[in-house]
C-alpha cells in the first residue's frame, strides 16, 4: 500500500513539474513578423566618380503604395524593398540620348554595377526602356523622370 501512495505522490510531481507549473495554458510561441527587408543602391555620376546627391526618388510598392519618398545622400544612396517600382526626377541632367553626355549608373554597396535592372525613362518627348548593362549603367534623355523595376 506505501508503495501505490509513493507512486501516486511521484507521478502528480511529475504531472505538475512537466505542466509548466501554472502556464497561462496556451502555446506562449510568439511569432515575430520582421517586416519588409529593405535594400539599398546607389546612383552614382560616372562623370564626376561619385554618387548623385539629392535626387528625389519616390518608391511605390506592388499595390502601389508609397514605400519610400526621399532624396538620395551625398554618396547616391537609395532604399526601397526588392519588387517595389523607383522613379527618380532626373531634372537638370543632361542625359545620354541622343549623346554620351552625362552618364549615370546603379551600383551596389562595394561599387560593381546592378545589371538586369528594368527601366523606362521619360521626359514628355523622348521615351528610353531597356535594362540596365552589365556595369549598371542606363540611357536617359536630359531632364528625365526614370522608373526601375528593382
Amino acid at each position: 500500500m506505501n508503495k501505490k501512495l509513493v507512486g501516486f505522490i511521484v507521478a502528480g510531481v511529475a504531472v505538475f513539474a512537466l505542466s509548466g507549473c501554472g502556464s497561462s495554458g496556451g502555446n506562449d510561441v510568439v511569432i515575430v513578423d520582421p517586416g519588409p527587408e529593405y535594400v539599398t543602391l546607389f546612383l552614382m555620376d560616372e562623370t564626376i566618380g561619385l554618387g548623385a546627391e539629392f535626387v528625389p526618388y519616390t518608391c511605390y510598392g506592388p499595390d502601389e503604395t508609397i514605400v519610400t519618398d526621399d532624396f538620395t545622400n551625398a554618396f547616391g544612396e537609395f532604399t526601397f524593398v526588392a519588387g517595389d517600382r523607383c522613379e527618380f526626377d532626373l531634372f537638370d541632367f543632361a542625359g545620354t540620348v541622343p549623346f554620351y553626355d552625362h552618364p549615370l549608373y546603379i551600383a551596389d554597396d562595394l561599387g560593381e554595377g546592378k545589371d538586369d535592372i528594368p527601366y523606362s525613362c521619360d521626359n514628355g518627348i523622348d521615351i528610353v526602356e531597356g535594362a540596365t548593362d552589365i556595369f549598371g549603367s542606363f540611357d536617359y534623355p536630359e531632364d528625365a523622370f526614370c522608373k526601375f523595376y528593382l
